[in-house]
């Protein structure tokens, strides 16, 4: 199974112009959307019936956006696999599935072994078996993250969703109004500058 590689796109017919996203914000592009958790359930749910047949099911992933400087985490005492909000909406479709398998990994190792080593023989072994790196970090390149990361905010006059590159307080649209941001959704793009995930929301520094 592969986890699906997100359309671009805010709408169905969305269009983007530069620095003016046509629509509004699509909610099931969230990383956090119920559909989005299901489906990263269903991916660790068939690899673990694929190489770990007699474990009971993970408790549902949970997606966080604290944290920051890791994308990825297992708890043996709740069976459960966390997410970096980071991660799903910045990184590409094999970054996440390498962080899914890597974690996956360690629920399989915890579940032959308590006792095991976090990253030892047995974590290696069973890394071999899922095909992916037993090192102790995923490679991931974050650091072209940034280049990809929009804040978006709607003009109240208009009606336009604008984006920026930067969280601001205080923004002019297309139309002329000249407005105070009060919340933005902090969003990745695709080449073309449209929206293709949303990882949460912001508020300005003294945007109240």
């Amino acid at each position: 199974m592969r986890l699906a590689t997100p359309a671009g796109g805010v709408t169905p017919n969305g269009s983007v112009a530069r620095n003016v996203i046509s629509g509004a914000i699509d909610p099931s592009k969230k990383v956090d959307s119920p559909e989005r958790v299901a489906e990263l359930d269903e991916y660790v749910r068939t690899t673990l019936k694929a190489h770990e047949p007699g474990m009971s099911p993970l408790s549902p992933i949970r997606v966080s956006r604290r944290m920051t400087r890791t994308l990825g985490s297992y708890r043996p005492d709740k069976r459960q696999i966390a997410l970096s909000s980071r991660l799903l909406a910045f990184g590409e479709t094999e970054h996440v599935e390498a962080v899914l398998l890597h974690e996956t990994a360690h629920a399989i190792t915890h579940h032959r072994d308590e006792k095991a080593s976090s990253h030892g023989r047995l974590f290696k072994s069973v890394c071999r078996e899922l095909g992916v790196e037993s090192k102790r970090f995923v490679n991931v390149p974050i650091g072209a993250w940034g280049s990809r990361q929009r804040y978006v905010f709607t003009c109240p006059v208009c009606h336009s969703a604008l984006a920026r590159k930067r969280l601001v307080r205080i923004a002019r649209c297309k139309c002329g109004t000249r407005l105070a941001v009060q919340r933005a959704a902090r969003v990745a793009v695709d080449d073309g500058g449209r929206v293709v995930r949303v990882e949460g929301y912001a508020r300005p520094r003294g945007g109240g």
